[in-house]
């Protein structure tokens, strides 16, 4: 399974990104996997794309995700956020809460992550050497 971040998405979806390219290729291996997107990122993608780019583009993430067979939303509830905000108070980064919630899902979920922020990998190192987020 492999968690999808905001950076990745935007990157993937918007042609004028720098990332464009990387994110195709990246895309090839994703596809091969059982896909999970928080309900948080698919929010905070959706309003990315609405506000660097336009609403079409927004609307066509938002439409790719909702064809894809191998992608899961999950929903964050009350025990994710509560393990959310546990990550956000102690980091050792810049995470936005969005940011701490795909530390959270990638911890407790084992999955891997496509993400091109590196303060979310690198937080994810930090508590997995750490056990931190247990």
């Amino acid at each position: 399974m492999i968690l999808l971040d905001t950076s990745f998405l935007v990157a993937f979806f918007n042609e004028e990104d720098s990332q464009h390219q990387k994110a195709l290729e990246d895309m090839k291996n994703v596809e091969k996997e059982i896909q999970l997107l928080s309900n948080y990122v698919a929010l905070e993608t959706a309003t990315v794309l609405r506000n660097k780019k336009d609403l079409r583009l927004a609307c066509d993430f938002l439409e790719g995700i909702r064809a894809k067979d191998k992608l899961r939303i999950y929903t964050l509830n009350e025990l994710d956020f509560e393990g959310t905000y546990k990550i956000f108070r102690n980091q050792k980064s810049s995470l936005s809460f969005i940011d701490a919630s795909i530390v959270y899902l990638a911890l407790e979920t084992n999955s891997k992550i496509a993400t091109y922020d590196s303060d979310i990998s690198d937080e994810i190192k930090r508590l997995k050497a750490s056990d931190l987020h247990r």
